[in-house]
């Protein structure tokens, strides 16, 4: 664990993160749930609704990476409690050839979600996706099992 300043910032194999949000000292979460979006709030919200109602026992995460939506997608988020909203326009760039290019690509969108993440597992989902009740319970008790087998 290391300060910066004021906050203690934590990784999960300390076990213990505090909250910046409202300042508490909490466990890891189980599972850091990590999604990309760009100007598509009415599905985000249908993937987020099934997130929070899938029965998932352990404690998680949910971390979205906008890429600076410009039809509410971001003012949505600002306003969900239980989101890590991080907001990185991608604003596009001409190529010495002329073409217009986006300054990020979707990957680097991702990875920064993967390094907000504070969970030892990470599931990324894509912000069209319905899950089906359970699933997230199901896959990670999946993946421990096998881990606890030695399986990679």
């Amino acid at each position: 664990m290391k300060s910066t300043g004021h906050y203690l910032v934590g990784a999960c194999g300390s076990e213990i993160m505090l909250s910046m949000s409202v300042g508490l000292v909490t466990r890891c979460p189980d599972i850091s749930i990590v999604m990309g979006t760009l100007n598509r709030r009415r599905l985000l919200r249908s993937t987020i609704q099934t997130i929070r109602e899938n029965g998932f026992l352990g404690t998680s995460e949910i971390i979205v990476v906008d890429g600076g939506s410009t039809d509410g997608t971001c003012d949505w988020l600002a306003r969900q409690r239980d989101i890590l909203s991080i907001v990185q326009p991608n604003y596009k760039t001409r190529l010495p050839n002329g073409q217009l290019q986006r300054a990020h690509t979707w990957g680097e969108f991702i990875n920064l979600g993967f390094r907000a993440a504070s969970a030892p597992w990470v599931l990324m989902l894509s912000d069209d996706l319905l899950l089906c009740s359970g699933t997230i319970e199901s896959g990670l008790s999946a993946l421990q099992r096998r881990t606890t087998k030695g399986e990679r």
